[in-house]
């Protein structure tokens, strides 16, 4: 009875299990997606660094048609104690073994982690029932190996690319905390902060010293940078070199050196009295200046001309004074009561003439200058073989007498300045063309040649008397060309006729 019952149990169970499983199978199984394995290119970082991961997930479907859901786009990780961060990794579609590398980002707090990734069938990290997470065993640890840096502010004197100052700022800057700051070995009290400004460092601030210094930075995680730099408060020196300090009328040439850096300029040339500064900088930034002052360089004075000014101060009046302005009488009268010394020859008329020199000059006399006629414009004339240079007026019909008006080069006004000699050309064609005429005329006839003479001297005459050189031999005796070429070719013919 006792083994009857034990198979009828075990057939029921048997029995039940089918049925049991029968339905598991059955019903549908959501896609998985598993992480077998995980890798990190570095696990000791540095804050907020980017490093790379690695890993390998397996998925598959359920026991539908579709493998739709048996996708891996996206993947989540997380760093214990932080927030999860989801990457978008490369579409992977279907049931299958992948593997991708994605960057991920460190958390900005120093420690050890642990770091846990997860795979997703869509981009957002959303969708995958059962997926298998992984975390590495392996820890990541957080921490500081960047050193802090120090930078040399604008507003520094000196030269930075030779760390050469007189005068010094610097900012230092550390991706964490800076901790502390020694100057030649010296501690100094600062409040922790990620940016620390140390200005106008000079000997004596903040235990700076004159030449040469050192900057120790350290922070909180013991990273530390060291800047060396040199201090110059000293202003450099000025020489110069000896020059003539006794009266000249030449340039005085001043040179100049400096023991250290550079001059504005290494000499100055003085041509009149002043001053000039020579500045001397350094490499540091310091300066010198020295003014060096001529006093000594004579000035020439001018000689007066016996020439007048083209502009007189003063002209004479219509109507002279019957007596001097300068005779110094109370009551002026038709003769002079007080004469000086000099007696005038004649007495003032009531017409001035144009040169004031009748009236003599006492030793209070006011020597009034004569009216002087301005040159006008040189006009160029070229005639028959002169170029003339004439000074012509508008407002004389003839050439002026010359007389002492004069311009301020001497050039009497009205006088021609000829830079060729007159050439009686139209005397010669007359002389030419009366040869030939007699010549070869069957009857002696001396009209003919008259009257082409007595043309040739009318034009000769208008021409010289509107342009022609004046002052010139040739010019002044014109006429006796126009007669020869008149009277030469009937000799010839007489002396033909009587043969």
């Amino acid at each position: 009875m006792k083994q009857y019952s034990f198979i009828r149990d075990f057939f029921v169970s048997f029995f039940l299990l089918f049925l049991f499983s029968s339905s598991l199978i059955t019903q549908p199984i959501y896609a998985s997606s598993w992480v077998t394995s995980a890798s990190l290119n570095k696990t000791q970082i540095n804050p907020n660094q980017t490093i790379s991961a690695t890993i390998k997930v397996n998925t598959w479907a359920d026991n539908s048609d579709s493998n739709d859901n048996a996708n891996w786009h996206s993947t989540k990780y997380t760093f214990s104690n932080q927030n999860p961060i989801c990457v978008n990794t490369s579409n992977h579609d279907g049931a299958g073994f992948y593997s991708a590398t994605f960057d991920i980002l460190s958390p900005s707090i120093l420690g050890n982690y642990t770091i846990t990734f997860k795979a997703f069938s869509d981009e957002n990290c959303s969708q995958g029932a059962i997926n298998k997470e992984l975390t590495l065993s392996t820890s990541v640890t957080v921490k500081d190996t960047i050193n802090p840096i120090i930078t040399v502010k604008p507003e520094s004197v000196g030269t930075t690319s030779l760390n050469i100052f007189s005068n010094v700022s610097f900012k230092l800057v550390d991706n964490q905390k800076i901790d502390k700051v020694n100057i030649n070995s010296i501690s100094k009290e600062i409040i922790k902060n990620e940016e620390i400004n140390i200005d106008n460092l000079k000997p004596g601030n903040f235990d700076a010293i004159e030449g040469e210094n050192i900057l120790t930075v350290y922070d909180i995680s013991g990273n530390f940078t060291t800047f060396k730099f040199t201090l110059d408060t000293i202003a450099p020196t000025i020489t110069i070199d000896p020059y003539n300090t006794n009266p000249t009328d030449e340039n005085i040439t001043v040179t100049a050196s400096t023991n250290e850096g550079s001059l504005n300029l290494p000499f100055h040339i003085f041509t009149k009295n002043g001053s000039f500064e020579f500045i001397a900088t350094d490499l540091a930034g310091n300066t010198t200046t020295k003014t060096i002052v001529i006093t000594n360089i004579s000035t020439p004075t001018s000689t007066p001309t016996s020439t007048p000014t083209s502009t007189p101060t003063s002209t004479p009046t219509s109507t002279p004074t019957s007596t001097p302005t300068s005779t110094p009488t109370s009551t002026p009268t038709s003769t002079p009561t007080s004469t000086p010394t000099s007696t005038p020859t004649s007495t003032p008329t009531s017409t001035p003439t144009s040169t004031p020199t009748s009236t003599p000059l006492s030793s209070n006399s006011i020597f009034v200058f004569p009216t002087i006629i301005q040159p006008t414009p040189t006009s160029y004339f070229e005639i028959l073989g002169a170029k003339t240079n004439i000074n012509t007026d508008d407002n004389l019909n003839e050439k002026p007498t010359p007389t002492n008006q004069a311009t301020s080069s001497g050039q009497v006004l009205g006088q021609e300045v000829s830079s060729g000699r007159w050439l009686p050309i139209l005397s010669i064609i007359a002389f030419v063309f009366n040869f030939f005429y007699l010549k070869y005329s069957h009857k002696f006839l001396n009209l003919i040649p008259f009257i082409i003479s007595s043309i040739t001297f009318i034009v000769d005459w208008s021409l010289i008397k509107k342009y022609g050189c004046g002052v010139t031999w040739l010019s002044n005796y014109f006429w006796i060309g126009d007669i020869l070429s008149w009277l030469i070719p009937i000799g010839i013919k007489n002396k033909i006729y009587k043969k």
